[in-house]
């Protein structure tokens, strides 16, 4: 099942029923898998065993010389049409994060959801992920990454695969005190493309 998660990963293939599908394309080499719904519920149960699995052969394969390039990318999780009355990622009550509105400038229009901030390598090798609720400014979540590096919260593997990198970074996370703290706590370099009407 591991196996099967890793190279569904591997292949950019982010629906179990599609990874799942894919299987009858091989009937000798596991004449006996599960059913699919039983696929999806292991697969569901070994969330977090995948995720470490993951994350330790990403740490393997990734070049430690390489530089570090973060963004966000945003989640929707209602149409706007629908924020009177959607309650999904919405419930301050259960949720730990709450899917809120705000407007994306790429796409020009308004979204209710969250925004994923991604963490790899220049080759495209993924080092960790924050998910935050949209309205939240990009240049925050670097901020939280110091804060937690400097309480001694922040898991050693982590610390260890940001230490003295250079991160690389669109004007999203610009801010002269984030990159200021950054560097203070990782040892590193944090780049932004500058504003068009910064004065350094």
């Amino acid at each position: 099942m591991i196996a099967l998660a890793g190279t569904a990963e591997a292949l950019e293939i982010d629906s179990k029923n599609l990874s799942f599908s894919k299987l009858a394309s091989y009937p000798t080499l596991l004449k006996d898998r599960c059913t699919r719904l039983r696929y999806n519920s292991r697969r569901r149960r070994l969330h977090n065993l995948i995720k470490t699995c993951l994350r330790s052969l990403s740490e393997w394969i990734e070049d430690p010389t390489e530089a570090l390039l973060t963004d966000s990318m945003p989640i929707p999780t209602a149409s706007v049409k629908r924020e009177s009355r959607s309650r999904a990622c919405r419930r301050a009550d259960v949720e730990a994060q709450v899917a809120d509105k705000v407007y994306h400038a790429s796409s020009g229009s308004f979204f209710v959801g969250f925004k994923i901030h991604l963490i790899t390598t220049v080759s495209a090798v993924y080092v960790d992920h924050v998910l935050r609720p949209a309205s939240e400014h990009d240049a925050n979540v670097l901020a939280e990454l110091a804060e937690a590096a400097a309480d001694k919260v922040l898991p050693k593997d982590l610390w260890r695969r940001i230490e003295r990198r250079l991160v690389l970074a669109d004007k999203g996370y610009v801010g002269k005190q984030h990159g200021l703290d950054f560097g203070d706590q990782f040892g590193g370099l944090l780049k932004t493309v500058c504003r068009s009407n910064a004065k350094e």
